[in-house]
């Protein structure tokens, strides 16, 4: 019955039904239009949810101008955040590389130390040629720091010592030193 009714009106092109039709339009777009806003309302709330406290407690009421404006300081920040750390990361990543080969060739040294070791047989105690290598290291650095340190005045004993840091106490040199220690006890 309710069809039939709506088929006459619109048949006979009454004035109220075309009223109601537009009224209709009305009532949807305006329902969509709350909708919509609503939506927005709340997508608003989230990102201000979602922004960390310290931009949120700034003591003033956030416009939403100023929650996107925050928004967007936010992943601009986590943005770099993120940048820094895959450069810190690959940094470290090449330290890693750099320890390994380090660790590597400490490990081919101790071997090739092992072998010099075995091959002197006239040293019967390790200790003994762990002491003789200890004391003939710090003999050698304790000359070269007395021969080359001022120590006239705070400015020139710090120089100094900065010096003679950078050009004796060289790692590379070490192993030089150990093998004239050892040819000295082989030669005793």
């Amino acid at each position: 019955l309710n069809l039939t009714i709506h088929m006459y009106e619109s048949t006979i092109g009454n004035s109220a039904t075309v009223d109601s039709s537009t009224d209709r339009k009305k009532q949807v777009h305006l329902y969509c239009e709350k909708m919509r806003r609503e939506a927005i309302k709340v997508g608003y709330a989230e990102l201000k949810h979602l922004l960390p406290s310290k931009v949120t407690s700034l003591g003033y009421k956030l416009t939403n101008a100023n929650i996107l404006y925050r928004a967007a300081d936010c992943l601009r920040e986590l943005k770099q955040n993120n940048k820094d750390q895959t450069e810190e990361i690959n940094r470290l990543r090449s330290e890693v590389v750099a320890l390994q080969i380090i660790c590597q060739n400490y490990a081919r040294l101790s071997f090739q130390e092992e072998e010099n070791f075995d091959r002197l047989s006239d040293i019967n105690n390790a200790n003994t040629l762990k002491f003789e290598l200890f004391r003939e290291m710090f003999d050698y650095l304790g000359q070269s720091f007395d021969s080359s340190v001022n120590f006239d005045s705070y400015p020139s004993l710090a120089q100094s010592m900065l010096v003679w840091f950078e050009q004796t106490v060289d790692f590379q040199h070490l192993p030089e030193l150990f093998n004239s220690v050892v040819k000295g006890k082989k030669a005793r």
